[in-house]
């Protein structure tokens, strides 16, 4: 074998190496982005860590909640409280952990949790609004949603172009706001997601975030416009 053959193999085998290195680190770079808070989530939907609307009372949830947030809870009104949930991701040895540090929010999941309340004391909880914090972790993947929910029921589209994202409704306790991303996929990321046991008020309200919206059936992994294009029709 003489010796240009050997360089020019070395060289090969050199170049080989640092494909296969890229490779594994880029794979280990979607395995992190596909990472999600919503999978570390420890009942079906529409149980949201713990808190099931209608059926948990107030103070079991503020106790659950309590167990993994970052902070106290923050008691915006008799009706309503916020907290930041630290949900880790699964290098971690819990998936959820109670951190009271706010210096400990690293590259953790970080979620808020807005909590609705059927009356100013006692009662049971009327609605558990989720919203994505982290810069690392999404809150979920339309795929890995549709996947326990199935196909949504109803879809309004926002008519703003800066801002086109659709909510969808599962069943009658389930909204979550996508972002398409230009096309609808498994792997469009779901911004916000509520699960209540009052559909009507909760989308009223997940509604007003939009400038206006119009109502379409569901069309699928379809351009953003095509729902635009269906607006007013019925399946």
């Amino acid at each position: 074998m003489s010796s240009l053959f050997r360089r020019w193999l070395a060289s090969l085998t050199l170049v080989c190496a640092g494909l296969i290195a890229f490779a594994m680190g880029l794979g280990g770079l979607l395995d992190a982005r596909s990472e999600s808070i919503m999978a570390y989530n420890n009942c079906d939907l529409p149980c949201a860590f713990g808190v099931t609307p209608g059926v948990t009372d107030r103070q079991t949830a503020e106790d659950t909640y309590h167990q993994i947030a970052v902070k106290p809870a923050s008691f915006l009104t008799a009706l309503q409280s916020s907290f930041t949930l630290r949900i880790a991701p699964a290098d971690k040895p819990a998936a959820v952990q109670r951190v009271i540090d706010d210096q400990a929010e690293t590259a953790e999941g970080l979620a808020l949790a807005l909590v609705l309340f059927q009356q100013p004391q006692g009662g049971s909880v009327r609605a558990v609004r989720l919203f994505e914090m982290s810069p690392v972790i999404q809150l979920w993947r339309l795929g890995d949603l549709m996947a326990q929910s199935g196909t949504p029921e109803h879809v309004y589209a926002s008519c703003e172009p800066a801002a086109p994202n659709l909510l969808l409704i599962f069943g009658g306790d389930t909204i979550a706001e996508v972002i398409p991303g230009g096309r609808l996929s498994p792997y469009s990321e779901v911004s916000r997601i509520a699960v209540t046991a009052d559909l009507d008020v909760t989308l009223t309200v997940m509604l007003a975030s939009f400038a206006c919206s119009v109502e379409s059936p569901w069309q699928g992994s379809a351009a953003y416009w095509v729902y635009q294009e269906h607006a007013g029709e019925r399946e």
